[in-house]
């Protein structure tokens, strides 16, 4: 801490960090031997070693012990120069020989020619490197990170206080459900935002946008509780999530809102309120449900009455492929909006696409997105399919792994937390011993922790009573476990003292032995918990409409045609179709000017001529004589109806073509009359 500056900073308490997106990075872990080679500062100090194996893919950076804060943060230059040997897919060791040659160096550090060598592993470089053989285990950082304010950063509200607080609860857009609470107190000048524990890192990421908007009313000069009524009262206020109606309310303290948070029994019994039903949106709604050619269920699409807008949800169990083919159809519905489509207009028009249901009818936006977190048997069997059942010895490591763990290796130390005398906040990080890293490895090894599961898009599943998960739900807690740790230090270690863990294990260790004994796929356990991701039957298709639309204006009744034009340009020929249920007025509109492009330049080469013009008038005059048929289309429900204009026998254009007829009559009178 600066001196002289107040004792309340933003920066006394432990760091969070929760990773959205970022760099490409090299693998920080490898069992195998590893080159590496010292960086020293302009005076020659050594302030890191950079290390590298290309089995693993992987590269890090070690600091010695002793350093002055400076020298430390001077390594980041040698950090961000290993991210930009991954992005350009440099091998590890090529990418080390060519840091050997300089091509990093600079006035402020520089690799110590001569350095190169090898060690037997990357446990023995920090042993040799720093004598210390605890450091962080799984930890995405190498080094100790240090911090230290300085002047010029936004100002901000003090972040705690004892004194009385207002608080409302932050929900989500999309699901309702409670990532957070908003809090401030005028007395200290204090505001924050506690994430809701449960939330998992979407809570903790949710935060951004309010504390960005919190420090613009400290900017502004506010008082604290006055920013809170205006975030309350913002009907937008912008991100994925938004102040729950009816949600303001006073605590004695901020501690009680962190405990409201954390679920700590300092709330008295009183749980962390849910969105209320009733404050969702209740406007009935229009979608689409988009499937991929194997029949799993992509995503919904849905478009509210009066809205301008299509909204568009990814299923949250689907696989990769789903998300993938989620980003496609989220792209063309864009696409169709630009195009100047109405939004009902791009659901009936996605709705011809092959996989796309019809236009149905729901009561509200949270009934589509309730079937949006539908979890299909076809999910469970994916995420086992991810299981590598033909590794025996990998099963086998996984067993004496887990039976070998000891209390020891269960009680989880942490390192860090503390603040040092020059101001630098050490980050908190767990000290997992080698046998419980070896449990966690054998895990990975097993095809258990896959990309197949979306852990930050759904609920961690929770330990049923008789301590053996489902097996599908057995590899989406390893899959959130392990990968969680990467981003939030400390998840293997809650799921140690909860038992998930060993739930987990033991859960894939009776699928292995026998797939058959455990719970049956068909039918979900009676003993299940209700918040663990539960199977259901595959999504049913909604029923058809009864009555044809017109794709263009959304009047009905409507029939389904297809009206052609043509082109001929000497050589070559152009070929044009619009098609689909046109009502009449539409339809009518769409024949009278595809008819008059071919009369216009239809004839103009000789294929053109003879065959393909006066075939595209005949079909269209077949095709129109369906739509005169309808009766008048009542109102337009997707945009303004097109205008069918004058008849085509009094559009100047539709004369051109008495010119190649009359050049055929010609050429027939002058050859009758050459032959005379």
């Amino acid at each position: 801490m600066i001196s002289g500056q107040p004792d309340n900073s933003r920066f006394e308490e432990d760091f969070q960090f929760k990773l959205v997106a970022g760099p490409a990075r090299y693998s920080i872990r490898t069992d195998g031997p590893v080159a590496y080679l010292s960086v020293a500062d302009r005076t020659g100090t050594v302030i890191g070693y950079l290390w590298a194996n290309d089995e693993d893919d992987a590269a890090g950076w070690v600091v010695p012990p002793g350093l002055s804060p400076d020298a430390v943060n001077a390594g980041g230059r040698w950090v961000r120069a290993l991210r930009d040997g991954k992005a350009r897919r440099v091998a590890p060791t090529a990418f080390l020989a060519e840091l050997a040659r300089g091509a990093n160096d600079c006035e402020l550090s520089h690799v110590v020619p001569g350095s190169l060598t090898e060690a037997p592993s990357l446990a023995a470089l920090r042993e040799v490197t720093s004598g210390s053989e605890h450091q962080p285990v799984l930890s995405r950082f190498d080094d100790d990170m240090m911090f230290r304010e300085k002047p010029g950063g936004p100002v901000d509200y003090m972040n705690w206080t004892d004194k009385p607080v207002r608080y409302f609860t932050v929900v989500d857009k999309e699901d309702g459900s409670v990532l957070g609470y908003l809090w401030a107190g005028d007395e200290d000048d204090a505001a924050g935002y506690e994430p809701r524990k449960a939330g998992g890192p979407r809570a903790a990421n949710t935060g951004m946008p309010w504390i960005t908007r919190l420090r613009e009313g400290k900017a502004r000069g506010l008082p604290p509780t006055q920013t809170l009524a205006e975030l309350y009262d913002d009907p937008e206020p912008g991100g994925r999530s938004h102040p729950l109606p009816d949600s303001i309310a006073d605590a004695p303290d901020a501690a009680a809102v962190e405990a409201l948070a954390t679920g700590d029994p300092r709330t008295e019994g009183r749980p962390a309120p849910e969105a209320d039903p009733q404050d969702r949106v209740t406007t009935p709604v229009h979608y689409i449900t988009v499937t991929a050619p194997d029949g799993e269920v992509i995503g919904y699409a849905w478009v509210t009455v009066g809205a301008d807008d299509v909204d568009w949800v990814v299923r949250k169990a689907g696989g990769l492929s789903a998300i993938a083919a989620g980003t496609q159809w989220y792209d063309r519905i864009r696409a169709a909006l630009e195009r100047g489509l109405t939004p009902l207009g791009v659901l009936n028009l996605l709705s011809r696409e092959p996989g796309v249901g019809p236009v149905t009818e729901a009561p509200d936006a949270a009934a589509v997105q309730e079937l949006a977190r539908i979890v299909t048997l076809a999910d469970d069997r994916r995420l086992l399919a991810q299981l590598d059942r033909g590794n025996a010895q990998a099963w086998l490591e996984l067993a004496d792994a887990f039976d070998s763990l000891t209390g020891e290796d269960r009680d989880v130390r942490w390192d860090g937390g503390w603040k040092s005398p020059s101001g630098a906040n050490h980050v908190a990080v767990p000290l997992y011993s080698e046998p419980l890293c070896r449990a966690v490895r054998a895990l990975e090894d097993v095809g258990a922790v896959t990309p197949e599961h979306r852990w930050m898009g759904n609920p961690m599943p929770q330990v049923p009573s008789d301590g053996r998960l489902p097996p599908a739900d057995a590899v989406r807690a390893a899959t959130a476990i392990v990968r969680g740790e990467r981003v939030c230090d400390g998840m293997i270690a809650d799921a140690l003292k909860t038992g998930l863990l060993d739930a987990v294990a033991t859960s894939l260790r009776d699928w292995y032995a026998d797939p058959h004994a455990v719970a049956d796929l068909g039918h979900t356990p009676p003993a299940r918990p209700q918040n663990t991701l539960t199977p259901h039957p595959e999504t049913p298709h909604p029923q058809t409409p009864t009555l044809s639309m017109c794709r263009f204006c959304g009047g009905s009744p409507a029939a389904d045609v297809t009206f052609r034009a043509h082109r001929g340009l000497l050589v070559l020929m152009g070929f044009r179709k619009t098609d689909g249920p046109m009502c009449m007025t539409c339809g009518l509109a769409v024949y009278r000017a595809l008819t008059t492009h071919t009369l216009a330049w239809g004839w103009w080469s000789p294929f053109s001529l003879f065959v393909f013009a006066p075939l595209t008038l005949v079909r269209n005059a077949l095709a129109v004589r369906e739509v005169k048929r309808l009766p008048a289309p009542g109102p337009g429900t997707l945009g303004p109806r097109y205008d069918p204009g004058v008849p085509v026998r009094r559009r100047p254009r539709a004369y051109v073509a008495l010119v190649p007829v009359l050049w055929v009559l010609f050429m027939i009178v002058a050859g009758l009359s050459g032959g005379m």
